[in-house]
Protein backbone atom coordinates (compact mmCIF):
# COMPACT_ATOMS: atom_id res chain seq x y z
CA UNK A 1 0.00 0.00 0.00
CA UNK A 2 1.75 3.28 -1.16
CA UNK A 3 0.10 6.18 0.39
CA UNK A 4 1.80 9.95 0.25
CA UNK A 5 2.18 10.75 3.39
CA UNK A 6 4.38 14.11 3.77
CA UNK A 7 5.94 15.66 6.39
CA UNK A 8 4.69 19.43 7.26
CA UNK A 9 7.02 22.19 5.57
CA UNK A 10 9.32 24.39 7.94
CA UNK A 11 7.00 27.23 7.65
CA UNK A 12 3.61 25.52 8.34
CA UNK A 13 3.43 24.29 11.61
CA UNK A 14 0.23 23.75 14.40
CA UNK A 15 1.99 24.88 17.81
CA UNK A 16 0.05 24.59 21.59
CA UNK A 17 2.14 25.89 23.95
CA UNK A 18 6.04 25.14 22.49
CA UNK A 19 4.29 21.45 21.11
CA UNK A 20 4.42 21.31 17.45
CA UNK A 21 1.29 19.08 16.89
CA UNK A 22 1.89 18.95 12.94
CA UNK A 23 4.89 17.21 13.09
CA UNK A 24 3.46 14.66 16.17
CA UNK A 25 0.95 13.98 14.02
CA UNK A 26 3.06 13.57 10.91
CA UNK A 27 4.99 10.94 13.29
CA UNK A 28 1.24 9.07 13.87
CA UNK A 29 0.57 9.03 10.50
CA UNK A 30 4.00 7.53 9.50
CA UNK A 31 3.59 4.83 12.57
CA UNK A 32 -0.22 4.09 11.53
CA UNK A 33 1.11 3.66 8.11
CA UNK A 34 4.20 1.06 9.07
CA UNK A 35 1.58 -1.01 11.45
CA UNK A 36 -0.97 -1.05 8.22
CA UNK A 37 1.86 -2.19 5.82
CA UNK A 38 2.76 -4.85 8.82
CA UNK A 39 -0.58 -6.09 8.51
CA UNK A 40 -1.82 -5.66 11.56
CA UNK A 41 -5.54 -6.11 12.43
CA UNK A 42 -7.39 -2.78 12.31
CA UNK A 43 -11.33 -3.00 13.22
CA UNK A 44 -14.00 -1.59 11.11
CA UNK A 45 -15.77 -0.57 14.03
CA UNK A 46 -13.93 1.00 16.11
CA UNK A 47 -10.89 2.14 13.13
CA UNK A 48 -12.11 3.23 9.96
CA UNK A 49 -12.98 7.18 10.39
CA UNK A 50 -10.27 7.90 12.72
CA UNK A 51 -7.45 5.40 10.03
CA UNK A 52 -9.22 7.37 6.85
CA UNK A 53 -9.23 10.46 7.91
CA UNK A 54 -5.81 10.19 9.40
CA UNK A 55 -4.07 8.67 6.35
CA UNK A 56 -5.95 11.53 4.18
CA UNK A 57 -3.95 14.10 6.61
CA UNK A 58 -7.06 15.10 8.68
CA UNK A 59 -6.82 16.14 12.04
CA UNK A 60 -10.02 15.11 13.48
CA UNK A 61 -10.68 16.19 17.22
CA UNK A 62 -13.94 15.87 19.19
CA UNK A 63 -13.88 17.20 22.77
CA UNK A 64 -13.08 14.42 25.15
CA UNK A 65 -13.33 11.85 22.97
CA UNK A 66 -9.34 11.05 21.79
CA UNK A 67 -8.50 7.72 20.20
CA UNK A 68 -6.38 5.49 22.34
CA UNK A 69 -3.65 5.39 19.83
CA UNK A 70 -3.43 9.34 19.32
CA UNK A 71 -3.16 9.77 23.03
CA UNK A 72 0.22 8.12 23.09
CA UNK A 73 1.95 10.77 20.51
CA UNK A 74 -0.29 13.73 21.95
CA UNK A 75 -1.40 14.14 25.42
CA UNK A 76 -5.13 14.44 26.02
CA UNK A 77 -4.62 17.98 28.00
CA UNK A 78 -3.12 19.07 24.70
CA UNK A 79 -5.27 17.83 23.01
CA UNK A 80 -7.80 19.22 24.71
CA UNK A 81 -6.01 22.91 24.42
CA UNK A 82 -5.92 22.02 20.33
CA UNK A 83 -9.70 21.97 20.44
CA UNK A 84 -10.08 25.15 22.62
CA UNK A 85 -7.44 26.94 20.30
CA UNK A 86 -9.62 25.76 17.14
CA UNK A 87 -12.79 26.75 18.28
CA UNK A 88 -11.45 29.72 19.83
CA UNK A 89 -10.08 30.41 16.14
CA UNK A 90 -12.85 29.77 14.20
CA UNK A 91 -15.80 30.32 16.87
CA UNK A 92 -16.99 27.08 17.07
CA UNK A 93 -19.32 26.40 20.00
CA UNK A 94 -18.65 29.72 21.91
CA UNK A 95 -22.26 30.63 21.38
CA UNK A 96 -24.68 30.08 24.45
CA UNK A 97 -28.41 29.65 24.65
CA UNK A 98 -30.41 32.25 27.03
CA UNK A 99 -32.55 29.94 29.15
CA UNK A 100 -35.06 32.26 30.07
CA UNK A 101 -35.85 32.80 26.28
CA UNK A 102 -35.81 29.15 25.92
CA UNK A 103 -38.26 28.42 28.71
CA UNK A 104 -40.69 31.07 26.72
CA UNK A 105 -40.29 29.57 23.54
CA UNK A 106 -40.90 25.92 25.21
CA UNK A 107 -44.27 27.56 26.66
CA UNK A 108 -45.16 29.12 23.90
CA UNK A 109 -45.16 25.67 21.44
CA UNK A 110 -46.92 24.03 24.36
CA UNK A 111 -49.43 26.47 24.06
CA UNK A 112 -49.47 26.65 20.21
CA UNK A 113 -50.18 22.71 20.93
CA UNK A 114 -52.67 22.54 23.29
CA UNK A 115 -54.65 25.08 21.54
CA UNK A 116 -54.46 23.34 18.30
CA UNK A 117 -55.54 20.34 19.98
CA UNK A 118 -58.15 22.11 21.52
CA UNK A 119 -59.89 23.83 18.46
CA UNK A 120 -59.53 20.68 16.65
CA UNK A 121 -61.53 18.81 19.39
CA UNK A 122 -63.93 21.38 18.96
CA UNK A 123 -64.10 20.97 15.68
CA UNK A 124 -64.30 17.76 15.16
CA UNK A 125 -67.38 17.78 17.89
CA UNK A 126 -69.01 20.63 15.17
CA UNK A 127 -68.99 18.10 12.23
CA UNK A 128 -70.47 15.10 14.08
Amino acid sequence: MNLDIYEPKADDHFMIDEFDISKVFYNFQVSMHKRILQGECLKMESHVQYVLLLLSSIFLVKPKRFHDNFVQYIYDTVLEKVVKDLAKKFDICTHTINLDHMSRVFSLIDECLTTKSTEMKRLSRSCS
